[in-house]
């Protein structure tokens, strides 16, 4: 009987862990060499795209001399995710806009969607991670 329920726990465990991978997202073509690639992952719609304090990810980068970034989120678990990106020129942490809204630095998302007169859907923007992988992520100037 104790066998029985040692095999039951190791199974259990077993099923119950969550796969993970190493995904690398890469950023090329960037407009300047100048700041840092500002980046958020979302696991859920609530916050997204644009409030940092319920991002489940949020990391930025340097952006080398080539005009090119590049982060490696090791041991990410297996799941759909939504990466919302900036490419902060002045280095001032945040997505620099005119009067009227529209984005003066460089910004993008998963799947390379764009919105209509705001960020894309949550939904369309969802990536699903399930290897290790790398993700180009297209910057909109």
């Amino acid at each position: 009987m104790k066998f029985l329920v040692l095999i039951l726990a190791i199974l259990t465990s077993i099923i119950y862990q969550q796969a993970s991978s190493t995904l690398t997202l890469k950023f090329d073509a960037l407009r300047s060499a100048k700041g840092q690639i500002l980046i958020l992952v979302f696991d859920k719609k609530d916050g997204y795209p644009d409030d940092p304090s319920k991002a489940l990810i949020s990391k930025q980068v340097n952006v080398t001399s080539h005009k090119t970034a590049s982060l490696s989120l090791e041991d990410l678990p297996h799941g759909d995710y939504v990466f919302a990106v900036v490419h902060d020129e002045n280095n001032n942490g945040k997505l620099d806009t005119n009067m009227v809204g529209i984005p003066k630095e460089g910004y993008g998302f998963s799947n390379d969607v764009k919105g209509t007169f705001g960020p894309p859907d949550f939904e369309k923007a969802k990536y699903k991670h399930t290897k290790t992988a790398s993700l180009r992520i297209k910057m909109n100037y």
